[in-house]
């Protein structure tokens, strides 16, 4: 039987406003429970944007997908501006809760686009859906009252924020929660060089 990981390719925010993200999920989180919502949450250190869901691949399409890659490095890190609560679906039963990119988003879409593209390729079909740069908050078990209300007041602009590297990640379910590894780091700094393996 071939050996299969659970992967997606995703983006870490450094800056003010990872820090920022941290504290208005926590405000969000009791927001939820005082309304009587079942959510989960994410622990900080998964905090990510989501590039490109992956699913189950075989564990050899790793190496080429890494290759396919590279490409990115000729890319400068991206400068965004944080912001903004929303929900999927936006009315009605949310299933996610996020927060938004004000700024730099445009960026985050064109450099998707060229990640599907290069995959396509390897067998991974483009993605259908439009893109929605966002960093999910929460995973809405239950709602109660109109989403609107949970974050009415709440102040969610996080601030300056920078995506200087992509990543594929391995996502290990667990009983506590999703487990995210590191398997390829690709720097964007606008210089050639080879795919870097993730440190173990």
């Amino acid at each position: 039987m071939t050996a299969t990981v659970r992967a997606f390719i995703g983006a870490r925010l450094e800056g003010e406003a990872a820090e920022r993200i941290v504290h208005i999920q926590a405000r969000l989180r009791r927001a939820c429970e005082k309304a009587g919502w079942k959510a989960s949450w994410p622990v900080p250190g998964n905090l990510h944007i989501t590039l490109k869901f992956l699913g189950d691949i075989e564990l050899e399409r790793v190496g080429p997908i890494g290759q396919a890659l590279e490409a990115l490095r000729r890319r400068a890190a991206i400068d965004l501006e944080v912001g903004g609560l929303g929900a999927f679906p936006p009315r009605r039963r949310p299933s996610v809760l996020w927060i938004g990119v004000r700024h730099g988003g445009e960026t985050v879409t064109e450099m998707v686009q060229e990640i599907d593209m290069s995959l396509e390729p390897l067998g991974l079909a483009r993605e259908t859906r439009p893109f929605h740069p966002h960093v999910t908050l929460a995973r809405v078990k239950r709602a109660g009252s109109r989403t609107e209300t949970i974050w009415s007041g709440l102040d969610a602009q996080a601030g300056a924020a920078r995506i200087s590297e992509v990543v594929l990640y391995r996502s290990h379910l667990e009983s506590t929660g999703a487990r995210y590894e590191s398997l390829v780091r690709v720097a964007l700094d606008g210089q050639t060089g080879s795919t870097s393996p993730a440190p173990e």
